[in-house]
């Protein structure tokens, strides 16, 4: 019945919004990651000194 009624056309924003999604996606996943790393790394040695200087 769609493909009496639309074009093949008709599926084209729906396909780029889903691969936009994948891809934005990705890349915030990645971010997140990447800041989680960096504020791990960085209270990591703020313990030390606590557990030294105790």
């Amino acid at each position: 019945m769609a493909a009496q009624f639309f074009a093949p056309e008709a599926a084209l924003p729906g396909a780029c919004a889903a691969v936009m999604h994948n891809v934005n996606g990705a890349i915030y996943a990645f971010l997140v990651h990447r800041l989680d790393a960096r504020r791990v790394q960085a209270t990591v040695p703020a313990r030390e000194r606590e557990a030294q200087a105790v």
